[in-house]
């Protein structure tokens, strides 16, 4: 799958250039299964034989990748955390799932939000979904677009400078890409797993 993404990115970024880096970057937040894991090592390696600027594809990445979490970001500010409250308050005895539980999860994210934000962007899957969490709970907008370029912009610089110096071995690149993507959202997977499970079992302020 990779490979077959890989292929359409290039075709992309050697047709329209610097947009087509930023349109991808953008969609990669939007839709998980095109990854940035993919489209900055790429950028970098049409940088290494002329065709980009590495600083320049760098930034448009980072802009593209920033810009793309807006979306899912005021879609969680829109179901904020009183109207899922409402919700879970309604329907939430048939799964043994309270309001005072669902806090419970809403506390943890707002206590360490600045941390989830930032290192959420090294996660693939969680970098999307992050967004979602960070809306609902009523985060500051401009502190969420802060966190969010710092964390994409290192992780941006990294692929980018991977596939400037390694882009001629592609192959080898996206093959272990589509390892550590797959790995990578099985952790998260069993991350938000662990965060809920544990959340819904810790006593709420009514039980203490």
């Amino acid at each position: 799958m990779f490979a077959e993404i890989g292929n359409w990115l290039i075709n992309l970024m050697e047709t329209v250039g610097y947009p087509g880096l930023f349109f991808a970057s953008f969609l990669e937040n939007i839709i998980p299964p095109i990854p940035s894991e993919v489209i900055m090592p790429l950028a970098g390696y049409l940088s290494s034989i002329g065709k980009m600027n590495v600083v320049l594809a760098i930034f448009i990445g980072t802009l593209g990748s920033t810009l793309g979490t807006i979306p899912y970001f005021f879609l969680g500010r829109y179901f904020s955390k009183h109207k899922i409250g409402d919700f879970v308050e309604k329907y939430g005895k048939y799964f043994f799932f309270s309001r005072a539980k669902l806090y419970n999860i809403y506390d943890i994210f707002q206590k360490n939000d600045s941390s989830w934000v930032f290192f959420a962007r090294f996660l693939p899957g969680a970098r999307s979904l992050i967004s979602l969490p960070a809306g609902s709970a009523d985060m500051d907008v401009t502190k969420f677009m802060i966190l969010t370029f710092s964390g994409t912009a290192i992780r941006t610089t990294l692929w980018t400078l991977i596939g400037y110096f390694f882009g001629q071995q592609q192959d080898t690149i996206l093959y272990y890409i589509d390892k550590y993507d797959h790995y990578g959202k099985y952790a998260v997977v069993l991350l938000v797993i662990g965060i809920i499970v544990w959340a819904v079992n810790r006593p709420t302020k009514e039980e203490l």
